[in-house]
């Protein structure tokens, strides 16, 4: 048998690793309750957030107007959760877009919300296949869809007097830098670079070919030599607006978004 003093000196470091063994378990055990706990709360917000935010998309989609077309009678009849708002002719025509049309309506209406879904450059040709009643807004149809657009905005004729003819694409006027077209120079600046803040340009918009456009369709420029507010005709595809100054007097700068 051995002493108490030697058991105790063999047997007491020993009890004493047990002990912090088990303590450090418990303490291990307890953390891994509170994080699965954590993320089984976290887990529960997710879907909960995941479920608001489906329910508000399918609450939004009903509002959408529906536009049910009836090509036997050559009628159109708009719809607003299942009911019928109005029935109107169907006639199928070429519009062509009076300005840079950067959106269409989900309805016919201000309470209706805007889409992105349709996008047009002056001049673009479009297809409308009615107008509402009264006569606000023209009814287009691209890629089987249907979008509400204000008709101030089409023409039934193309626009040339806002066009000029289109001798180089962007991709083109970037990669050169520097054209010579009908005695200017022609150069262009990035809104990227120079944001241009104090321009007052009104409806400043980039239109599909990356030019800085104002709300007319106008791509805006800068000169050293033309008055702002001067109308001039690009090489570009549509004619241009003077905004800007600061360049050399043979020189008509391009505001663009490249």
């Amino acid at each position: 048998m051995w002493s108490r003093g030697v058991r105790d000196m063999v047997l007491h470091p020993l009890w004493s690793d047990a002990c912090r063994m088990e303590v450090f378990y418990e303490m291990y055990s307890m953390k891994k309750k509170q994080i699965i706990g954590k993320m089984l709360l976290l887990a529960f917000a997710f879907f909960f957030l995941f479920a608001g935010m489906k329910m508000e998309t399918q609450a939004a989609s009903t509002k959408i107007v529906k536009v049910s077309v009836n090509k036997a009678k050559q009628t159109l009849k708009v719809s607003y959760k299942n009911k019928e708002l109005y029935t109107i002719a169907y006639k199928k025509e070429k519009v062509y877009a009076y300005v840079d049309i950067l959106y269409g309506y989900k309805g016919p209406g201000s309470k209706y919300k805007k889409s992105s879904s349709i996008r047009m450059d002056m001049g673009e040709k479009a297809t409308r296949i009615g107008v509402t009643p009264s006569g606000k807004y023209s009814i287009l149809t691209q890629n089987g869809k249907f979008y509400f657009v204000k008709t101030k905005y089409l023409s039934s004729t193309k626009p040339e007097s806002k066009l000029s003819k289109k001798l180089y694409t962007a991709y083109r006027f970037k990669r050169k830098g520097v054209l010579h077209w009908n005695g200017w120079r022609w150069t262009w600046y990035s809104q990227r670079v120079l944001p241009g803040r104090g321009l007052h340009i009104p409806g400043r918009h980039v239109d599909s070919m990356g030019y800085v456009c104002d709300e007319d369709g106008y791509i805006c420029l800068a000169s050293g030599r033309l008055r702002k507010g001067t109308i001039v005709k690009t090489p570009l595809g549509k004619k241009g607006k003077v905004y800007d100054s600061g360049c050399a007097r043979n020189t008509l700068d391009v505001y663009t978004n490249f």
